[in-house]
């Protein structure tokens, strides 16, 4: 028999893309309508959970509940599946020395946690289920063509090529980890079908400041400036040993691929 993949949160920029991909492997892919309640007795294959908010979480703290937890839990109970993939963040590790997958967390309850809170409830959840083949992905920050301006990079591509002129609001060493959409598909893959750990961290393993993104950008043609007594926001080294143990991983970087993005959208 085929290999069947069920990708939920088919519609967003991670389905969205799994789903291209597996179908040009010619891998028999389901997915279900936005709204589906229940997922009892169906036989699923290899399931990726990508229903989740991105940087509006704010303005819908309890669409976000629903999308990391309720959901889930909904979808989860009595469908048959071969192996199930969480997809959390590594949002979770900020303020660590490292974003190790076995780190101990701290997190207070506030408005701006409320994100990584329901991620991690997800995990637990997750992780609380008798099924050998139940895995947490943690993804760093995924760019690509399509990707939601609501997030940083989505942001600053979009007012790169508009406007030809970008104000970061945040400091020159300013950081954060990126992985490109392709190296992450492949990644979720593989892990969904020979994943051995528990928990895997998505990301590059680098860090680019923001500084870095404005060099290629004013090389590009277009102005950058950065806002006066703007805050430095650096998120942890994410480790990837376990995802480069599991296959030979070597992701693009995204300086390569900034100069793409801003001709191609």
């Amino acid at each position: 028999p085929h290999m069947t993949f069920t990708v939920l949160g088919a519609s967003g920029f991670i389905g969205r893309n799994l789903v291209q991909y597996l179908q040009s492997q010619n891998i028999n892919v389901q997915i279900f309508p936005r709204g589906t309640q229940h997922l009892r007795g169906q036989k699923l294959g290899h399931v990726i959970y990508a229903i989740g908010m991105t940087g509006n979480f704010r303005q819908d703290p309890a669409g976000t509940i629903d999308a990391h937890v309720t959901q889930l839990q909904k979808l989860m109970d009595g469908a048959i599946y071969e192996s199930w993939l969480y997809l959390s963040s590594t949002r979770i590790y900020a303020g660590l020395e490292k974003g190790l997958e076995d780190a101990k967390i701290s997190i207070s309850p506030s408005s701006d946690s409320l994100y990584d809170l329901t991620k991690l409830l997800g995990e637990a959840f997750c992780l609380a289920q008798n099924h050998p083949h139940i895995r947490i992905a943690r993804l760093s920050n995924i760019f690509g063509y399509d990707m939601s301006k609501n997030n940083f990079l989505g942001a600053v591509i979009a007012e790169a090529r508009d406007k030809k002129h970008v104000t970061f609001h945040e400091s020159p060493p300013s950081a954060k980890d990126y992985l490109y959409i392709d190296d992450c598909i492949k990644a979720l893959t593989h892990i969904a079908q020979h994943g051995t750990e528990k928990i895997y961290n998505i990301a590059s393993g680098h860090s680019t400041t923001h500084q870095e993104i404005a060099d290629i950008l004013n090389y590009r043609g277009c102005t950058t400036d950065f806002a006066a007594q703007a805050a430095t926001r650096r998120f942890p080294p994410i480790d990837t040993q376990r995802l480069q143990n599991l296959f030979p991983f070597k992701p693009v970087s995204v300086t390569n691929i900034i100069p793409t993005l801003l001709q191609r959208a």
